[in-house]
This record gives C-alpha cells, structure tokens and sequence, in this order.
C-alpha cells in the first residue's frame, strides 16, 4: 500500500522497492510492521509529563527573569496616611475617584468588599501613596482586597487595644491624628511593611526548588525582620529629611560568606568617610577597590548601568533572583531586602515614571536591614519619589548581586582565584 511505501521510504529502505514490487525482506519488514502495530502504544506517565513541562516552564522563567516592581502593580500604599506631614496623602479626593470608577467596573469583587475598601480610603485608614492611575486601581483583585482590608483590621484592633479612646468607627479626626503619631507610629509602620510583603509575596513568581541554579538562588536563612525608621512628618527613603543621615547599626556576619563580610565591612568605612549624598556610585566604586575588587574595567557612570558590568563578570559576581520559601522557591522582592546578608550588591533601576537622566542608585547590605554608598541608608528606596536627579520611583525595580565563590580573603583584604 501506499502507506507500507511511506514507511519504508521514511526509513530510508527505499531501495528494498522496485519497479512497483517489494524483494523478499520488504514484505518480511511489512508484514512485521502490520503484526506489530496493533500490540504497541506509545504510552507516558502524566504526572512525569507534568514535571517535564514544569521543569521546561521553570527554567524558561530563570532564563528570562524579569524584576519585580518595587510596590508591585498597585503601587505603595500607606497606613493611616493624614499621619504625614506631606498635601499628597491628607487628600486622598482624586484617589478615591480612580478607585470608585475602577471598582465600578470590576466585577471580580464582591460588593461588600467594594465599599469597604472605598470606606477605609474615606476614614483616612489607607492612602495611596503617590496617587493612583487606572492601571494601578484596575490591578486590584478579590485576594488583593481581603488582604488591604485584613491587615487594616489587624492595624485598628492593635492601636484599640492600648487605647480605646481611639473610634475608627467615624473616620479619624485630627486629635486622634496626632494620638497616634506620637504614640503609636511604629505600630502602624510595621503593620504597613507586614501587608508589604504578604502583598508582594502574592504576586511574586514561583519555581520549584530544583529548577533553580545555585548561583541564582538564596537558600541560606534570611536575617531576622529589620524595621527601619521614618520621620513621623516625612514619607521617603530616610528618616527625618531625606538628606538626613541614619545612624549605621554596623556590620553583621550571619548567613553570609567571609568574602561577603569583608566586602561590607569595607563599604561600611567608606560611608563613614565620605558621610555625604548623590554619590552613591563613588562610594559604592571606593568600597570594592578598598576591599581588593578591580573596577577598571567599569565604564558605566550610572549606578543603574553597573547591572551590565556584573552581568559581564559571572565568574566575579552572581546575580541573586529567587529566594528559597519551603520546597519552592520565589522570585526576591522589595521587601526582602531589609533582611538580606551582608555584603550584597543593591542595584535601583528608576521606573517609567522618571526621565532617562536618573541614575539609579547602588549600595552594599550591612545584614542589619541598612546599606552603605556614600552614606548609610535603609533600603527603602521603593517610597521615595524624589527629583528627577534622586529618585528610584514607586515602580522602579532593583536587582541583587553577591560576590562568587571564587573570591577569597586573605590579609584582610579579597581575592580572586581563577
């Protein structure tokens, strides 16, 4: 038949046929083929096809890592926002008619959950923090909002339970205001950081375990939670005015390598000494030479373009994407940087909503929930809007950088061995 032809063709006997007719061995192999077919299958284990297209998918996700924005989609938001000393969180009128004409639209929350949402922003309970677009309000999902308002409860009942003279009930007027700057702000910070990172952690892409190369993966236990300060008046990056220096809570050596310690305990005198800001890519550039790193071949004059020169030196540097989380493994977000080890490398990139001229910024992790440049500062460059010339932007992205374990110590100072 035609289909024997095929066969034999597809086979590359094709010679066995002549003139039309089949010598003695192709119908020996045809009739084998005919005898054959019907009693084999080709068959497979559905749950080992499964973890093959996982594996595939998991690697392809590796391969084509794309950084987290620093807030996520939703942009930052902000805890019992008319705390603040700044116009853009005590008028939250434009917000609220994103939110309301959003909402109206979505049909993936449940009513109840809609107007509870659209009355803690009127009550003052939450803020967005550098205003709200459509794409920002359109992002929210059910999950999204059960988590907003579960962790408002949680941040209410707490500030209740030391003071009943506090009603949420009506909204928060100016005496309570005030109550709760002065008594209860790091309540309310950490509260806020806490729906950070149930937040992000959310929205984080994951991978199983095994699909993760080492060199991308940060398996070893994570610092301690670290709480930064703010300015009870001021929102951004540091505390107090946002040039303000925050004092350094030194250099702490758990779960990070000995190459990693030196490294920050360099960068950490380099911050002392220079003791300054906006020159964050000299700080960062005196540290590694003072430590023994060889920069000259560093061209890039932006902190956020130094991302190239790590990438161009994967035998000097690896690039830390995922984080370890049970038996799987989750793409690292913002709020995992306070509780990095010593002696990473934090690389900002500015979001879309910064001209082309903004550089970035880059500083090296103390362990202690702080990074050292030029100065010392508390890796919460994710709420700092900023000048065109400072800041990172709320949908800026970052990306981390440890040394290898081709660097070793010796005489106090790193060096590399091939």
């Amino acid at each position: 038949t035609d289909e024997d032809a095929l066969c034999y063709f597809w086979n590359g006997r094709g010679a066995c046929i002549k003139d039309g007719t089949m010598e003695p061995e192709a119908l020996e192999y045809t009739r084998n083929v005919h005898k054959y077919l019907e009693k084999y299958e080709i068959k497979e284990d559905p749950v080992k096809r499964n973890q093959a297209v996982k594996k595939t998918q998991d690697k392809k996700a590796v391969r084509n890592f794309k950084p987290m924005d620093n807030n996520g989609p939703l942009g930052s938001i902000a805890f019992m926002p008319k705390l603040y000393g700044y116009t853009d969180l005590k008028d939250q009128s434009d917000e609220l008619a994103v939110l309301k004409e959003s909402l109206n639209k979505n049909t993936k929350i449940d009513q109840h959950s809609k107007q509870l949402l659209i009355l803690s922003v009127q009550h003052g309970e939450i803020g967005f923090e550098f205003g709200l677009t459509p794409q920002e309000a359109d992002s929210l999902t059910q999950k999204d909002v059960d988590m907003i308002l579960s962790h408002v409860s949680k941040l209410k009942n707490a500030i209740k339970a030391k003071d009943s003279s506090i009603n949420f009930d009506d909204g928060i007027n100016s005496a309570e205001s005030n109550k709760m700057k002065n008594n209860y702000i790091q309540i309310i910070k950490d509260a806020e950081f806490a729906f950070k990172k149930d937040y992000l952690a959310s929205k984080a892409p994951r991978v199983a375990l095994g699909n993760v190369p080492a060199e991308n993966l940060l398996s070893t236990p994570m610092n301690n939670d670290m709480t930064y300060s703010r300015s009870s008046a001021l929102r951004r990056g540091f505390a107090g005015n946002i040039y303000d220096r925050i004092p350094d809570d030194g250099v702490n050596t758990a779960n990070t390598s000995q190459a990693s310690s030196v490294l920050a305990k360099y960068a950490q005198n380099t911050a002392k000494r220079m003791n300054s800001s906006g020159y964050c890519m000299t700080g960062f550039r005196d540290a590694i030479r003072q430590a023994g790193i060889d920069d000259s071949d560093l061209k890039e004059s932006k902190p956020r373009a130094t991302v190239g020169w790590f990438e161009r030196h994967p035998d000097m540097f690896e690039e830390v994407k995922y984080i370890k989380s049970g038996n799987s493994a989750r793409q690292i977000n913002s709020s995992d940087l306070p509780n990095l080890p010593a002696g990473y490398i934090v690389v900002w990139i500015p979001g879309n909503d910064f001209k082309s001229q903004e550089p970035g910024h880059i500083s090296i992790t103390n362990g202690n929930g702080q990074a050292y440049a030029d100065e010392t500062d508390n890796l919460d460059w994710g709420v700092y809007h900023g000048s065109k010339n400072a800041g990172k932007g709320e949908h800026g992205t970052f990306r981390v950088f440890r040394l290898t374990d081709k660097w070793k110590v010796e005489n106090g100072k790193l060096k590399f061995c091939k």
